[in-house]
């Protein structure tokens, strides 16, 4: 047996649970109980059922164990936890429906005390839950599950479980929802343990399953049921003004609120401790709650106006007939309207969010999320702006670039472009995948073959990686800050701009043979023009006697008069002796170039300083430190 703890239970730092634990507690999780008959009442196989029904309904969602015994001993004296025995019309308490008894023995002392009965009469009454037969509640009507005599026995449980009532202390000094400040909390619809019912302006059927407070704080003492509903579950809402409330308790799995039977509109919320209703102006039936912590996937309303409001993870919410208005809330959700004119709704301003249309749906990407819109007329935004959905204008989805950004999904599908999207729609935008990370005009940069075979056309670029690209591991970065480095003049024009160097570089640079690195020692004094494998930026000084063509493409002589043929963007940018800067860039790159305006003894700008022209007639520059480098007409050779 498990043994009654008095005050074994610390405040709640949350005030609507709080407010609810008498303190009291069993030691462990499996309680017994048994059936009594007394005071002349027999108990019926149907009042039995309903007892276990109870306290399986409270297992469902508490870490708590029933298991029912034969009675023994007496009715006040037995050897199970619980006892449930019956108040016939002599008894002391006759006058009341029911009474539930605290697992807090000091409690029950001043309790029998203030009732003029002790413990000689009552031994063992802690646990114990009394039922009065001959109220109405207790009618076969009224006990079934979502009955008030069901309630009442959910209520009456979890005062022999150490919950009390919200308005009273408990017999132990405990706060009440009142000194809490969360009194508009005291009624039914949050706490089988409030004697208030709900506001007669509205109606909610009883609960058969305790509320969500209550399923808090139980959890709170005894820990959660871990392995219940962990499936794929479905839960539906019915409509009637009997209609039970249900708290939703579920730990896995994905699952789904369905109104798909009803016509009159529904009001479905996933959020946790939301309440979905039938809708029946101005008549509310709460059906279904969200129970404490409890994730709930999907939901389908009926053919009526319906409001679905999903939550934070990627929600399924499909409206049906009717005009329906759907909020995905945070997630990468899936918003059907289906028929009818259907409004979604969206926690940002309309700025913070792009359209993107692809074959099965248009989807919204913003700060909370991206959505698949499937039969949406209009889009609503916290700025308070409605916009017709056929109105805004959308960006393709362009599958190709998708696979290009994502190299695994080449790995699974090739080029095929079909299966590319709709792996997006399906499950790569709930992934978060990037549908734009592949930069193709930085691929062609960083692989200058590809420069020569398809120029500035990113599309072949796009198709090249995906077909051929990802398998070579092409390398698809373009160092820009290193080419802006080596050409300050590029730098000058583009204001630095990243993507404007490596257009500069596709357009204009790689032709031009410009370094994509600053030389510096390790990358030969003048190191090499362009990139890929041949990048100044990967080249060591080249050992004796090897030759290095430059350019070979570029065999065109450049007169230092006339550079504009080879380097439009760099006219009339001269350096401070007069020599055009293209002049001297062509020579910092090994451009073959007429040397003829040059003298002796000429020293260039920072990219040549030291160089000086010889006085031969091969016209070549000699190297500053010695070592007889020559920089010849299209040609460096070390030795």
């Amino acid at each position: 047996m498990a043994t009654p703890q008095g005050n074994a239970v610390a405040r709640n730092p949350s005030p609507q649970i709080d407010g609810i634990i008498q303190g009291g507690r069993w030691s462990g999780n499996t309680l017994t109980y048994s059936f009594w008959n007394t005071n002349g009442v027999v108990w019926t196989t149907f009042g039995k059922n309903a007892v276990r029904s109870a306290l399986s309904t409270i297992s469902e969602s508490v870490n708590l164990r029933f298991q029912e015994v034969a009675p023994g001993g007496s009715a006040y004296n037995n050897s199970s936890d619980m006892s449930f025995g019956m108040m016939g019309s002599g008894a002391r308490y006759s006058n009341i429906a029911a009474l539930g008894m605290f697992p807090d023995p000091a409690a029950m002392d001043r309790m029998l005390a203030e009732s003029t009965s002790n413990r000689a009469e009552y031994p063992t009454v802690e646990g114990d839950v009394w039922l009065n037969p001959y109220s109405s509640v207790f009618s076969t009507v009224n006990a079934r599950e979502g009955g008030s005599g069901y309630e009442i026995l959910l209520h009456e449980i979890g005062h022999a479980l150490g919950l009390k009532h919200p308005h009273d202390d408990g017999a132990n000094g405990r706060p009440t929802y009142n000194a809490l400040g969360v009194s508009a909390y005291d009624n039914s619809r949050y706490t089988v343990m409030s004697y208030n019912s709900v506001s007669t302006s509205k109606s909610w059927g009883h609960a058969d399953t305790p509320s969500y407070y209550d399923i808090a704080a139980l959890q709170s003492i005894y820990g959660a049921n871990p392995t219940a509903a962990a499936g794929n579950n479905v839960y539906s809402i019915a409509f009637s003004s009997a209609s039970p409330q249900d708290t939703i308790w579920d730990v896995g799995g994905v699952d789904r609120i369905d109104a798909q039977s009803l016509s009159v509109g529904v009001n479905i919320d996933l959020r946790d401790g939301a309440k979905s209703s039938t809708i029946v102006n101005p008549t509310f039936y709460d059906s279904v709650v969200v129970g404490p912590g409890v994730v709930v996937e999907n939901a389908t309303g009926g053919s009526g106006n319906d409001r679905i409001t999903g939550n934070a993870v990627a929600n399924q919410l499909v409206g049906g007939a009717g005009n329906d208005t759907l909020t995905g809330d945070a997630g990468d959700d899936t918003l059907d309207g289906g028929g009818g004119t259907d409004r979604a709704v969206f926690g940002q301003a309309a700025s913070a969010y792009r359209l993107l249309s692809t074959a099965q749906g248009s989807v919204l990407a913003g700060p909370d999320g991206s959505d698949l819109l499937i039969g949406i007329e209009t889009l609503q935004f916290a700025d308070g702006s409605s916009v017709a959905l056929s109105s805004w204008s959308a960006a393709a989805f362009d599958p190709l670039r998708y696979l290009a950004s994502n190299p695994d999904l080449i790995a699974a599908f090739g080029a095929d472009l079909s299966a590319a999207e709709n792996h997006y729609t399906q499950l790569g935008r709930m992934e978060g995948r990037s549908v734009a990370a592949f930069d193709a005009a930085s691929y062609l940069a960083a692989n200058r073959d590809l420069l020569a075979a398809f120029h500035a056309d990113t599309t072949a670029a796009t198709v090249h990686y995906v077909q051929s690209g990802w398998a070579e591991n092409r390398s698809l970065t373009f160092d820009s800050a290193a080419y802006l480095a080596a050409n300050p003049d590029v730098a000058r024009a583009t204001g630095g701009n990243a993507a404007q160097a490596v257009a500069h570089y596709i357009n204009y640079g790689w032709t031009e043979g410009r370094l994509t690195a600053p030389r510096t020692a390790s990358n030969g004094a003048l190191g090499l023009p362009g990139g890929g494998a041949n990048s100044a930026s990967t080249m060591e000084t080249p050992a004796a006697d090897t030759l290095l063509p430059f350019q070979d493409a570029l065999a065109t002589e450049w007169d230092a008069a006339s550079p504009s043929a080879l380097s439009p963007d760099l006219l009339n940018d001269a350096d401070s002796s007069g020599h055009s800067t293209a002049c001297l860039c062509a020579l910092c790159q090994g451009l073959p170039i007429s040397l003829t305006d040059w003298t002796t003894g000429d020293v260039t700008t920072s990219g040549l300083t030291g160089w000086v022209m010889a006085s031969d007639p091969a016209q070549a520059l000699l190297s500053p430190d010695g070592s007889g480098d020559v920089l010849t007409a299209g040609f460096f050779s070390a030795g």
